[in-house]
């Protein structure tokens, strides 16, 4: 009698754990992408250097050429559809004549693309973080979409070179 009722206790106990932790399984990972895994556009080439974990101009440059970087968007569920809903961008953007921006943006089956959210810099003497949200469910792999961030670098002065610089980007 005694084992029998231990026996439905523990069976209880354990729907319960299941019930908890299920839904946090279930939820997206969240996705970071990184300079090292950036292809940067081939016209940029020359005036960036990759080093310390940042993509930033070549100080020995005084091109005020953009530089554009695409990271690709992978999947981190087990769905195909991730819960994200924020796109956050690390940088350091130390002058008003520079700018980080990122943009998540999603590739059509039949050509062309989508802008989803933006993101842009802020002046900071130091590194710094901005987080721009979008509707939970806009990324949907099911329907065979690729997606990828785009991050581009600008300035219009040289004055605070190698400045500014981009960190990495982030999708929970």
């Amino acid at each position: 009698m005694i084992r029998k009722l231990w026996t439905k206790k523990n069976c209880a106990l354990r729907v319960a754990l299941l019930a908890l932790v299920l839904p946090a399984a279930a939820q997206a990972q969240p996705w970071v992408g990184s300079p090292g895994g950036a292809a940067i556009d081939e016209t940029a080439a020359g005036l960036y250097d990759i080093s310390a974990g940042s993509i930033a101009y070549n100080s020995a440059t005084s091109s005020l050429s953009n530089i554009v970087a695409y990271i690709n968007v992978t999947d981190t569920t087990a769905t195909g559809h991730p819960s994200w809903n924020t796109l956050e961008l690390a940088y350091t953007d130390r002058s008003p004549s520079g700018s980080v921006a990122a943009k998540l943006v999603r590739f059509n089956t039949g050509g062309g693309t989508v802008s989803i959210v933006d993101c842009l810099s802020v002046d900071s003497i130091s590194s710094a973080k901005v987080q721009c949200t979008f509707p939970a469910g806009t990324v949907d792999f099911t329907l065979g979409y690729a997606y990828a961030v785009v991050v581009t670098l600008s300035r219009t002065s040289t004055a605070d070179a190698p400045f500014p610089r981009f960190h990495f980007v982030r999708l929970f």
